[in-house]
């Protein structure tokens, strides 16, 4: 079984604030823990696939939240939900949040760097 795209609901209210809290809970569940150079604990485990789909889905579901709070304190995750497709063997996360009430968000803390301006000597 592998782990397919997370799919995201209850973003009818979308502003500029939850549209970067969500790319950046994307780049969390597509990591593979392990993976990311100095911070090997960041991205998802794909340990609890190799176990049937009910306990995979608890696991799965403990793992998004406890990383969620980690990687993105910002974001309260309200459901988590799964869908089997069974033509791919993918276990796909639904996920619901909203942004919590946490004063350290800052829109300019998630800037791309092509905004940033760089000198060069």
């Amino acid at each position: 079984m592998v782990l397919g795209n997370v799919k995201f609901i209850n973003l009818s209210d979308v502003d500029s604030k939850k549209e970067k809290v969500k790319r950046l809970l994307s780049a969390l569940y597509s990591s593979m823990e392990g993976t990311y150079p100095m911070n090997r604990a960041y991205g998802l485990s794909q340990e609890p696939l190799d176990y049937p789909l009910p306990v995979a889905q608890t696991m799965l579901a403990e793992e998004i939240y406890n990383k969620t709070e980690t990687y993105v304190p910002q974001c309260e995750i309200e459901s988590i939900d799964f869908q089997y497709d069974e033509e791919n063997d993918a276990l796909i996360p639904i996920i619901s949040f909203e942004l919590g009430d946490d004063e350290s968000f800052d829109d300019e803390d998630y800037e791309s760097e092509d905004d940033e301006d760089y000198e060069c000597d």
